[in-house]
């Protein structure tokens, strides 16, 4: 068995999330929030993002006291179903 071995535990966060890519104009991205670390957060959307993308980020959710807001890079991305369905989990 796998075990995903982390420098910080993630926690099972839900909420909406907006993302914020700036390729001479700014592009905004929508997804749900999945989980949270100290080290960064994994999302669900329908849109692909590129790995090594700079990107601001705006989290809500009944969970947090306040919204939640900063600056990351997208570690890593997969894509999950095929079609006009698919989505994509996102690290950032």
């Amino acid at each position: 068995m796998f075990t995903e071995q982390r420098r910080h535990a993630r926690l099972p966060l839900d909420g909406s999330i907006i993302l914020k890519t700036k390729n001479g104009h700014i592009t905004a991205t929508r997804g749900r929030l999945d989980d949270l670390s100290l080290g960064g957060f994994r999302m669900n959307s329908s849109q692909e993002l590129e790995v090594g993308k700079d990107v601001a980020f705006f989290v809500k959710s009944q969970s947090l006291d306040d919204r939640m807001s900063g600056r990351g890079i997208v570690k890593n991305m997969e894509r999950l179903g095929a079609g006009l369905t698919s989505r994509y989990r996102i690290g950032i």
